[in-house]
This record gives structure tokens, C-alpha cells and sequence, in this order.
């Protein structure tokens, strides 16, 4: 298990620190399992209205809405946004649907903090 890591010259420890402004874009493309992350939900219009690289995480829900009928067990990592904050979180595509089972008609994006995936995956765990 990896207990620490070098980046010019200073020691990093990925369960309490990852790299500032470092986001392993690697990962985009890869399945995770929703069960294992804190997943924060911000409906679609107001993603738009911040141009889809960046959120207002004070706006992210971190209950899954009520209306969510159905949702996928596991998604697919699809890009990098930051926050207000200059937080880098993952934009993950979880299937969802709303008024009609079975569709996909979801209206909410999901986001997980970059650096709760990423300190998984360099413990090797299963994302």
C-alpha cells in the first residue's frame, strides 16, 4: 500500500492530502460505484449557467433528490470541473431517471470531490 508520495521534494499523503491544483485525468472514462462516495447533486440548468468547467458547490444537494426513480449502481467518470473554491470535483454520469422508468430522462449532473476518488485509487482500492 502506498503510504506517501514525492512531488518536488515534499512528501504527500494521499488519504488526508492530494496534491494542490493536481487532478489525474486518467481517470476520466473509468466506472465507480456510487455506494462508495459522498456524490453531490446540482440539476443540470445551473451546471449550464456555470459553462461546465466550473460549479458553486454551496449549490450541490448531497441527498439524492426524491425524485430520482431509478439510479445506476455504477458511472462513468466524464471530465474535471472546480468550484468557487478552486476544488476540483469529478463530473460523473450516473443514470438516472425521473418521470420515465427505464429512459435515462435524468436532469441532474453528479459530482464527486476529485480527491476522494483519486486517494481510492492510489491505494489501489476499487474505485
Amino acid at each position: 500500500m502506498l503510504d506517501h508520495m514525492k512531488f518536488n521534494k515534499e512528501d504527500y499523503y494521499p488519504t488526508t492530502k492530494i496534491i494542490v491544483g493536481y487532478v489525474n485525468t486518467e481517470l476520466i472514462g473509468r466506472a465507480i460505484t456510487y455506494s462508495k462516495y459522498k456524490v453531490g447533486w446540482c440539476d443540470e440548468i445551473t451546471v449550464g449557467a456555470y459553462n461546465g468547467y466550473a460549479i458553486n458547490s454551496n449549490l450541490l444537494q448531497w441527498n439524492k433528490p426524491d425524485k430520482i426513480g431509478g439510479l445506476a449502481s455504477t458511472g462513468e467518470i466524464r471530465g474535471v470541473v472546480v468550484d468557487q473554491n478552486h476544488i476540483p470535483y469529478y463530473l460523473v454520469n450516473f443514470n438516472h431517471w425521473i418521470d420515465n422508468p427505464e429512459t435515462g430522462d435524468g436532469i441532474y449532473a453528479t459530482f464527486i470531490k476529485a480527491s476522494d476518488i483519486m486517494t481510492k485509487d492510489l491505494s489501489r482500492e476499487q474505485l
